[in-house]
């Protein structure tokens, strides 16, 4: 669960809107680079993308939670889950989890992956 995200919900920060849009904006960079090509390159730009995610996305623990969330969450449909999509979901994932990334953003990653229901279909 993004608690940082719905802390700040309940605390009335009107700010949290702009932190999704700047961290969806982000991610889109990254995706649209040639470094979503593969799980290693993807790996090493994330680790050097964190700190725009934490000054664009609301500071050091919202900013790595919202990377997270973002990561994972911008390819699930609500209704059909990951479907052609879950390749990159799962690349995602991989890429934070072998980076230098903080293991704040590797914990929020991991909650993000069951918070949404990624599974993973080559362990099943």
């Amino acid at each position: 669960m993004p608690k940082f995200t719905l802390t700040e919900l309940i605390k009335g920060n009107k700010d949290i809107i702009r932190y999704y849009q700047n961290a969806i904006e982000i991610w889109f960079e990254i995706r649209e680079s040639t470094d979503f090509s593969s799980v290693e390159r993807l790996a090493q730009i994330l680790a050097f993308t964190q700190t725009k995610f934490e000054e664009k996305c609301g500071g050091k623990y919202i900013g790595r939670e919202i990377m997270a969330f973002v990561g994972i969450g911008q390819f699930c449909n609500e209704f059909i889950g990951f479907d052609s999509e879950y390749d990159d979901a799962i690349k995602v994932r991989d890429a934070v989890l072998q980076s230098y990334c903080s293991i704040e953003v590797k914990w929020f990653i991991e909650n993000a992956v069951t918070h949404f229901g990624l599974i993973d279909r080559d362990n099943d």
